[in-house]
C-alpha cells in the first residue's frame, strides 16, 4: 500500500474530513487530496502532524510497519518521558511503581 493510501485509509477510519486534515496541516483541500492520491509527496513536517492527529506512528505512515494505532495517552507519556532528564524519568518510574505496584513484577 502507498504512503497516500495509507494516509486516505487513516483518515477515514478516524471518521475526519479532507477539509478538516488540511486545515489542521495548514495546506489546501485539494494538496492533501494529491497527497492521498500520491501525485504529491507527503512532507516530513506534516507526517508527524498527522501521526499525532490518526494515533499512529510515524513509520507506519511511511513503510506501513510499526505502530498502526498508539493510544493518545501512550502518546502522551512518551512525549513527556521524552522530555524528562534522567532523573526525572527514575522518580517517575518510582511513582508509577508506588502507585501500581500490581502492575509491576520484581524481574524488571
Amino acid at each position: 500500500m502507498t504512503v497516500g493510501k495509507r494516509l486516505k485509509e487513516l483518515r477515514l477510519k478516524k471518521g475526519y474530513t479532507q477539509q478538516y486534515v488540511a486545515d489542521v496541516l495548514g495546506i489546501g483541500r485539494s494538496n492533501l487530496g494529491h497527497i492521498e492520491n500520491d501525485r504529491v509527496s507527503l512532507e516530513s513536517k506534516h507526517a508527524q502532524t498527522l501521526a499525532e492527529l490518526y494515533d499512529t506512528s510515524y513509520d507506519y505512515i511511511y513503510t506501513g510497519e510499526g505502530e498502526e494505532h498508539i493510544d493518545p495517552d501512550i502518546r502522551t507519556l512518551r512525549r513527556a518521558a521524552k522530555d524528562m532528564t534522567p532523573e526525572q524519568r527514575k522518580k517517575a518510574i518510582k511513582i508509577l511503581e508506588a502507585t501500581f505496584e500490581d502492575l509491576f513484577d520484581d524481574e524488571d
